[in-house]
């Protein structure tokens, strides 16, 4: 007698055989990296109409990032206050312009403006072959579209973050003003 059950379970193992197999997905290789931009500035007209130069070459970067303004004299101290009216003025966030005291020593400026902007460096895609689907990792190229055009990478890393750096330097920043 013929086995009924076995004759309808037999196609289906022999049909597993034929289905596709999906190779595992791995995420894209993404590096973050800090980039700074400053200027070391004393007190004069000629370093101020540089200083203007300089934001108005990093105007986006400071609207999305901030600065960082450390004076080391009295003259750099009220500078950097009058920076950060005008910045606030110009439509920086007030909470993204961080002033503090820098260490004197052989120190020949009274500021010196920074602006710390992260970068992503993304792995290159492998472009996909005839007769080789799901060999490649699919998704590659939209992975690094938006992993590049993020505004703020670092905050999706599992590390500290910069604002909460930012925020630790600012409560103990010695010369710190409102």
């Amino acid at each position: 007698m013929i086995n009924w059950k076995g004759m309808l379970f037999l196609p289906l193992v022999l049909m597993t055989g034929c289905v596709e197999k999906v190779n595992e997905r791995f995420g894209p290789e993404i590096d973050v990296f800090p980039v700074t931009y400053s200027v070391s500035l004393s007190n004069t007209r000629e370093s101020k109409m540089s200083l203007s130069t300089f934001i108005s070459d990093h105007k986006k970067e400071l609207i999305n990032y901030g600065a960082n303004v450390q004076w080391v004299s009295q003259s750099g101290n009220r500078w950097a206050n009058e920076i950060k009216k005008q910045l606030i003025k110009e439509g920086v966030n007030k909470d993204l312009i961080i002033i503090s005291q820098g260490e004197k020593g052989d120190v020949y400026f009274d500021i010196k403006f920074s602006i710390v902007v992260h970068k992503t460096q993304v792995s290159s895609c492998q472009y996909a072959e005839l007769g080789a689907i799901n060999t490649v990792a699919t998704g590659c190229f939209i992975e690094n579209a938006r992993w590049s055009s993020m505004v703020n990478p670092q905050k999706m890393l599992i590390t500290p973050s910069v604002d909460q750096e930012h925020k630790e330097a600012e409560a103990t920043a010695p010369g710190k003003e409102e």
